[in-house]
């Protein structure tokens, strides 16, 4: 019981660490599910029981200061639950600092697709369009979208897809130390070492840069002190915006969909994950921007 109350207590400090514009999507998509007369969330279900409608809300702008708090303290106890039923889950890894904005960011890709779903839901009621009238094709359309974007399964998606990140990022959380058969030809090293040795090798065999290299390794500062966030937040913390951050995640993701396993080995990546080498072949390419 003690070490769980301190594991919700460390992810508790984090959560409450968020940016307060990750809590504002969230707002508006508790709003807009009032206006539809929606089920509220709590205790971590959202729509479990029709008798906890939310009260109609004219839109996020005027929500008070309390209301504002009640949705901030309820984004988080839904990402604390999250984030603690994976640390039992995986009890190896554990939490570790900044999967809580991992998962918040996971979070609010989900939360801004049942927002934009229940705009547009809204305006064709709105519009008088969603009548008999409509074709076969935009009723099936309707009932994929909303198998898809399933308000009630909100925490369902949002674990499963943190699950499947974490299982490629896991190595950059990792501090422990590990020895294989592929690393025989240096001591020990924690996964965060050899994921920092793989970003500086990409200097020098994929950019070239023998002098960026060399000034580098002779330094002492270990690569991981500056890497480390960049890889573990995936660049979150680099760019302006949120939209930008998705952006930027897209690409990530796009990319360890297009690579080939074989482009991968052939990049002499230290990592064991598609996503873990595009990820250390941008902190490669940081480094070389900001030479």
């Amino acid at each position: 019981m003690r070490q769980t109350r301190e594991v919700l207590n460390v992810i508790e400090k984090d959560l409450n660490r968020l940016p307060p514009d990750h809590h504002f999507c969230y707002h508006r998509w508790i709003c807009n599910s009032g206006k539809q007369q929606s089920t509220r969330v709590k205790s971590g279900e959202v729509g479990a029981d029709g008798n906890n409608n939310m009260s109609t809300v004219n839109g996020a702008s005027n929500l008070s200061n309390d209301q504002t708090e009640r949705s901030r303290e309820e984004r988080s106890e839904l990402l604390s639950q999250i984030l603690f039923v994976y640390a039992k889950e995986h009890p190896a890894l554990g939490y570790r600092q900044g999967m809580h904005e991992i998962l918040s960011y996971i979070f609010l890709a989900i939360e801004t697709d049942l927002l934009e779903h229940g705009v547009k839901a809204e305006n064709v009621s709105l519009a008088g369009l969603n009548d008999v009238g409509e074709d076969k094709e935009s009723d099936e359309t309707k009932e994929e979208d909303v198998r898809i974007l399933d308000a009630a399964k909100i925490m369902h998606d949002a674990f499963i897809l943190f699950e499947c990140v974490m299982s490629s990022l896991a190595p950059a959380y990792d501090a422990q130390i590990i020895q294989s058969a592929e690393q025989r030809d240096y001591q020990s090293e924690s996964p965060m070492e050899v994921m920092s040795r793989s970003i500086v090798s990409k200097i020098r065999h994929v950019a070239g840069d023998e002098e960026l290299y060399r000034h580098i390794t002779n330094m002492n500062v270990p690569p991981q002190l500056y890497c480390t966030r960049w890889v573990r937040l995936m660049f979150s913390r680099e760019v302006v915006g949120q939209d930008n951050v998705m952006k930027l995640w897209d690409l990530f993701f796009d990319l360890t969909t297009t690579s080939s396993q074989s482009q991968v080995k052939g990049a002499a990546s230290a990592s064991s994950t598609l996503l873990m080498n595009v990820l250390e072949s941008t902190a490669a390419s940081m480094i070389l921007l900001i030479r």
